[in-house]
């Protein structure tokens, strides 16, 4: 049975230090966008805007040199997507970044090396 895609509600932006300062002003002070300061933590270097639907969110990462856009895939069935997946010889990124314990979700890199979280359609990636 093929599982059933869909756009997850965050798209993640990691930008370079030396981009973040004026990645971070064009969307708060140009564009003002409105923060949703509940959901990321700017003392970490990462800060959340309302983007329509979605949820923009930028953060800040030291060891890139350009700037990566990461997406979400939600789906109900994490085991029967990474089956799915494996058949069609989607590549697996287990590496990119750790999920929090039991988090049954998985990294992605679809042909371009554009990333995906594969999650459960009410998890977020942040």
């Amino acid at each position: 049975m093929k599982p059933r895609f869909e756009g997850g509600s965050t798209l993640l932006v990691r930008i370079p230090p030396h981009e973040f300062t004026q990645t971070l002003s064009f969307y708060r002070d140009i564009l003002q966008l409105e923060e949703d300061v509940n959901f990321c933590k700017p003392s970490l270097g990462a800060h959340a805007f309302c983007f329509g639907a979605l949820r923009l969110v930028l953060c800040e990462v030291d060891c890139i040199s350009r700037t990566e856009i990461w997406l979400h895939l939600a789906t109900a069935d994490e085991a029967d997507a990474a089956f799915y997946l494996a058949q069609h010889g989607v590549v697996r990124r287990d590496e990119i970044a750790p999920l929090p314990d039991g988090d049954k979700g998985f990294w992605i890199s679809a042909p371009g090396g554009l990333i995906h979280l594969v999650s459960n359609l009410g998890n977020r990636m942040d």
